[in-house]
């Protein structure tokens, strides 16, 4: 026991942490030397051990996989992915390029992501307007600008 000024049995109190034992039933903590160490403590000792007393709870569900289901949250991109397919898996020996042919044809004949759009504004697609080039082969509006003099 160290020497303090003032009362000893207050300042050896103070390192109790609230918890009073007798001298037989407590003993000074093995690792620090200033904590005394008694029943109630050692008790929470065990049960920090035990799997079943301190199994940390499961964390909030942020989604709706792996068989959890989140809550009904109704956002576009889930809304995009629930309903127009798009969470197929591709697999890896799979070519991406023979995946997007195969509904190459498909596409063209029944258009249903752009061509809807344009369909009352622009029956007839326009795509681009042609440019017209120079005698260098150059467009107009990339060849350097004359000053005039």
């Amino acid at each position: 026991m160290e020497c303090v000024k003032g009362d000893p049995y207050l300042s050896d109190m103070s390192r109790t942490k609230g918890h009073v034992a007798q001298l037989t039933s407590g003993c000074w903590h093995p690792y620090t030397k200033e904590e005394f160490l008694t029943a109630a403590m050692d008790e929470n000792g065990k049960e920090r051990l035990d799997p079943v007393k301190s199994h940390r709870p499961d964390l909030p569900i942020t989604s709706g996989q792996g068989g959890r289901v989140a809550s009904q949250v109704v956002l576009l991109s889930s809304y995009v992915i629930r309903n127009l397919g798009l969470s197929k898996r591709v697999d890896d020996d799979q070519d991406p390029r023979e995946a997007i042919l195969k509904f190459a044809k498909e596409a063209e004949e029944n258009p249903y992501w752009i061509a809807p759009a344009y369909k009352q504004t622009q029956p007839k697609p326009v795509f681009s307007v042609p440019v017209e080039t120079g005698e260098d082969g150059q467009p107009d509006s990339k060849k350097p600008k004359k000053s005039k003099i």
